[in-house]
């Protein structure tokens, strides 16, 4: 339990890290933000430590826990591989480390849990990175497609409807060359 609680701390840092960029757009709230986002990645380094290094035998609620961590750590990887050179060099004098390998491995060991809570979250960063930021980022050969056609079929033959997935559904027919 308490392991969970220092996941949902993790999550809560983060959300609140972007509320504070939203709720004022000055310096100030942004190196605010900054120092939250610090402290909600130094807590899911220690949530990836408990994950790896806690006996997990006789828990029930490991397969939540570690979706939660995996999604954490998996898109703190894959945002920090997307910065500019210049801009890593600082952030790993700060304290911050990212691969982009160890990000769409871990983001695609979320999304492959299929009972895990956090699992829908992972496919909505897996389609949006392979259908808009590597496309805006002029390197559209980086993108994934296959992935994203396996994660719209399944996704659109269970929830036919789903706003999001008819969105993405839509840009990746756009991004196929398919606007009809």
């Amino acid at each position: 339990t308490e392991v969970h609680a220092e996941l949902a701390f993790a999550e809560c840092l983060l959300l609140k890290a972007m509320l504070t960029i939203v709720e004022d757009e000055n310096l100030v709230s942004f190196v605010k933000a900054g120092l939250k986002v610090r402290q909600a990645y130094l807590s899911y380094k220690e949530c990836w430590t408990i994950l790896n290094k806690r006996d997990w035998s006789k828990d029930r609620h490991k397969a939540d826990f570690e979706g939660g961590v995996r999604l954490g750590v998996g898109t703190f990887n894959l945002l920090m591989s997307l910065l500019p050179a210049r801009i890593t060099k600082f952030m790993e004098f700060v304290g911050f480390t990212g691969s982009k390998d160890v990000g769409m491995n871990e983001l695609l060991k979320c999304y492959r849990t299929p009972r895990g809570m956090r699992q829908f979250l992972s496919c909505l960063i897996l389609l949006g990175y392979h259908l808009f930021v590597i496309i805006n980022m002029g390197k559209p050969q980086e993108s994934d497609l296959g992935l994203v056609k396996t994660i719209l079929d399944d996704k659109l033959s269970k929830y036919p409807n789903g706003a999001f997935f008819l969105f993405f559904k839509g840009r990746y027919e756009m991004v196929q060359g398919r606007c009809a």
